[in-house]
């Protein structure tokens, strides 16, 4: 198990063996939850392991937010998105005059979710939020 309170840099807070033969784990940080934060599981198997994608936890109510949005970009822009709920967003590029230059659907987690917009190096350089 490991935490962080940036969602980039993570430590490590527990090890569970794996001996759970249904997949079902439990662990209960000691620390206060204080402000948002976040976790994920680090899979080892050997020498390979991944990691599932990360959950927010907020000591205050969880409100829709953009957050690290790299502007300008080149055929991809990427963000952080948090959601109080699992729920499906339409996403949308704009120019500066508010005119819809992109859109496309996404699926987002209840917590923390990465989010890429590819496809967009036909647009034109200019003002675009």
């Amino acid at each position: 198990m490991e935490k962080s309170g940036d969602a980039v840099h993570f430590t490590k807070i527990a090890t569970l063996p794996a001996e759970n033969k249904d997949g079902k784990y439990a662990f209960t940080d000691p620390d206060a939850l204080s402000g948002v934060v976040y976790y994920r599981v680090r899979l080892a198997d050997g020498g390979n392991y991944k990691f599932t994608r990360v959950v927010a936890l907020n000591a205050s109510q969880l409100q829709f937010e953009i957050k690290s949005v790299v502007n300008p970009f080149d055929n991809t822009v990427t963000f952080d998105a948090f959601t109080p709920a699992d729920k499906q967003v339409t996403v949308s590029i704009l120019d500066c005059y508010g005119r819809q230059l992109a859109s496309g659907t996404r699926y987002l987690y209840q917590g923390y979710n990465k989010v890429d917009i590819t496809g967009l190096g036909a647009l034109s350089k200019g003002f675009i939020s």
